[in-house]
């Protein structure tokens, strides 16, 4: 294993592995660190910097979804649960409580009692194991905890609680293990042609993105994990794959704290489509967001439209109607893709409604591409995907993992990462 990124690069012209993942996001960080702890021998590469997609630019939360129980997707949510309980056992430097305070108006197509209801669902599916199990509180109570509401309007209000994390750090953190546990992983590495031997996938040829060089790695198996590009890298399988991606767009605002003041963090709901958004406390900060729109443009370089502004402004406004928040507040704004598992109905179904659960699929020449899912449920979804490679390296190549399933309470980088500045060539170490 090297240990800078020119000695990873020398090893990776050299060696024949076990498994090739392309990406280097959330997802692939997870898979990569999930076969090296396995014992595979294995290789993670991103043509960009880590996590330098969707597993950046998300709301930075660590939750269940709680709006996904009004779509009935209590598995996900139970999963969610899982992982966020785990994450914060695990990882307590990246990953932390947040309470969120749930407000409930006059008029609301949800009462009081559908709302506790839900947070009771909810406690239920963390199987009460969560921070703290919610709380109701009337209107005065309400009012002094989130005095920026709409006191006229306000019955009641919940408290209940997610985590927050810093996304890119936390996929960093995942990088880290697998190269500590192994792995031979290398950014700025971008796949230009997957490999054949007959019929099946034997790796790829790839360029280093800062030197311009060309090379070869060669694997048993390759796994796409590449988020948006996923259907790219399924091109160059097959050229005329079908898609698996449906990939929508979320934008988010970030304004001064004091400009958006609120205790916790607090659901908010657009007058226009009534999708549930989160106004998300961050330092001197608040992040507001995120939108939901499907997406068909340039994947490298997504932004937040004037539209998706407005959007956020207007919801925004509409639950802190003392906050008068405009375009002249915004510090910055920034935006990822979702890289959905495709749905029956395409886009006739209406973007936030689109499954969050996470979908694998093998095509003809063996590669696996993972599509879906959540920042939250990334070490599970490697679990899965490794479960697959594991039964495909035995059945096919008759190489046997050296050390179990990892169990889901294995550690995770506990050091803070060093970020190797571009070019610098060196490797990131813990």
């Amino acid at each position: 294993m090297g240990t800078t990124r020119e000695e990873t690069i020398k090893e990776m012209k050299s060696t024949g592995y076990d498994v090739l993942v392309i990406g280097g996001g959330v997802t692939g960080a997870c898979i990569a660190r999930d076969a090296a702890l396995r014992g595979f021998k294995c290789a993670c590469v991103d043509k960009n910097d880590w996590a330098f997609g969707t597993s950046s630019r998300s709301s930075k939360m660590i939750h269940g979804g709680i709006r996904y129980l009004e779509m009935f997707d209590f598995k996900l949510v139970f999963e969610a649960c899982r992982e966020r309980r785990q994450l914060l056992l695990n990882a307590p430097h990246l990953v932390y409580p947040q309470p969120f305070t749930f407000p409930i108006y006059k008029g609301d197509k949800n009462g009081i009692f559908m709302i506790e209801s839900g947070l009771i669902l909810y406690d239920m599916l963390a199987l009460f194991r969560n921070v703290q199990n919610h709380k109701m509180y009337m209107h005065d109570k309400a009012m002094e905890l989130e005095d920026s509401l709409d006191s006229e309007r306000i019955k009641a209000a919940g408290v209940f609680y997610d985590c927050s994390t810093d996304d890119a750090r936390l996929t960093l953190a995942f990088a880290l293990t697998a190269i500590d546990d192994g792995a031979d992983c290398a950014n700025y590495v971008e796949v230009v042609e997957l490999l054949r031997d007959g019929g099946r996938l034997a790796g790829a040829h790839v360029r280093d993105v800062l030197t311009s060089e060309e090379f070869d790695i060669e694997a048993r198996v390759v796994v796409n994990a590449a988020g948006a590009w996923g259907d790219e890298v399924c091109e160059l399988d097959e050229k005329d794959a079908p898609k698996k991606l449906q990939l929508t767009k979320g934008s988010h605002i970030m304004v001064p704290r004091g400009r958006a003041s609120t205790r916790n963090a607090l659901p908010i709901v657009s007058p226009t489509d009534k999708r549930l958004m989160f106004v998300i406390p961050r330092g001197h900060f608040a992040l507001i967001g995120t939108t939901d729109t499907y997406y068909h443009e340039d994947l490298d370089n997504p932004f937040a439209t004037r539209e998706d502004v407005e959007y956020i402004l207007e919801a925004a406004n509409d639950i802190l109607p003392r906050a008068h928040l405009d375009k002249a507040d915004i510090i910055s704004t920034y935006a990822g893709l979702r890289p959905l598992a495709m749905q029956e109905g395409g886009e006739d179904v209406a973007a936030s409604k689109v499954s969050r659960e996470h979908r694998i699929y093998q095509g003809r020449s063996g590669m696996l591409t993972i599509a879906g899912g959540k920042l939250t449920t990334a070490r599970s979804m490697a679990e899965e995907m490794m479960d697959l490679v594991q039964m495909k390296l035995l059945k096919e190549f008759k190489v046997r993992a050296k050390r179990g399933c990892v169990p889901r309470t294995a550690r995770y980088c506990t050091s803070p990462p060093r970020t190797p500045r571009r070019g610098s060539g060196r490797s990131p170490r813990s």
